[in-house]
């Protein structure tokens, strides 16, 4: 059993209660497995769906009871700016913390493609959509997501996707849960990298405390941390 099912129920239950109706299945072209939208400036942009102002909410969870692939919509497939918000379920029967992990440090990259620029930022979601996208946008992005987790993780049994729409009341509704998600995370963290001689909750990251024997994975910590903090950096500069 995985750690999330407690949450995974009150999501499902919350969206299904919502009317969430299916999306049509994708069925255009779909890009290389690693296109990326690159950066969409707003002038650019078709809509901003979730952006600083406006309500936004992004939970990830797993579940080892396996459901099929699908993608769901809460408020139409029409895209405008305003309020955004996307649940995905994963599941798989050998699907472990270990992989869900990293499948939620890859999930902006995954979901990230030409036409469709995402950001996020903890439990908020920022999708910018190119004027250049097709019409289809909504069913575009949970197929060409849903594909990307599939190829990276062999143990992903399914994919649910859930995108809520502007509905600013069903988005403040599931805040909550999905910072529960967030702490559950930070816990499944936390296990993954002690799991791998690596307590980062109490290493400090100015330097090797002398504490494990890991030198070399301390300071690759450290390091990815400062190309993270560089990279956010710039990208802020570009969009001032």
């Amino acid at each position: 059993m995985s750690l999330f099912e407690a949450q995974t129920a009150v999501m499902r239950g919350v969206l299904k209660a919502s009317g969430a109706a299916p999306l049509a299945p994708y069925a255009g072209e779909m890009p290389a497995a690693n296109a990326r939208a690159g950066l969409i400036l707003q002038s650019e942009a078709a809509s901003e769906l979730g952006a600083p102002g406006t309500e936004s909410v992004l939970a990830l969870v797993y579940t080892n009871d396996v459901h099929r692939d699908a993608a769901y919509v809460v408020g139409g497939e029409k895209l405008e700016t305003g309020s955004f918000g996307l649940v995905a379920v994963i599941s798989g029967k050998e699907l472990d913390a270990e992989t869900f992990y990293q499948i939620t440090l890859r999930f902006p990259r995954l979901a990230d493609h030409p036409g469709w620029m995402v950001k996020i930022d903890k439990t908020r979601i920022w999708v910018r959509v190119g004027r250049d996208a097709p019409g289809e946008a909504l069913p575009r992005a949970a197929a060409v997501l849903t594909q990307r987790i599939h190829a990276a993780f062999d143990k992903v049994g399914g994919v649910e996707l859930f995108f809520i729409n502007g509905d600013e009341a069903l988005i403040e509704k599931l805040q909550a849960p999905a910072e529960e998600c967030r702490t559950v995370l930070r816990q499944v963290k936390t296990g993954v990298w002690k799991d791998r001689g690596f307590d980062y909750e109490s290493c400090e990251l100015s330097g090797h405390c002398g504490s494990c024997s890991d030198k070399k994975t301390c300071a690759s910590v450290r390091s990815i941390e400062a190309r993270v903090k560089l990279l956010r950096k710039e990208q802020s500069k570009k969009e001032q």
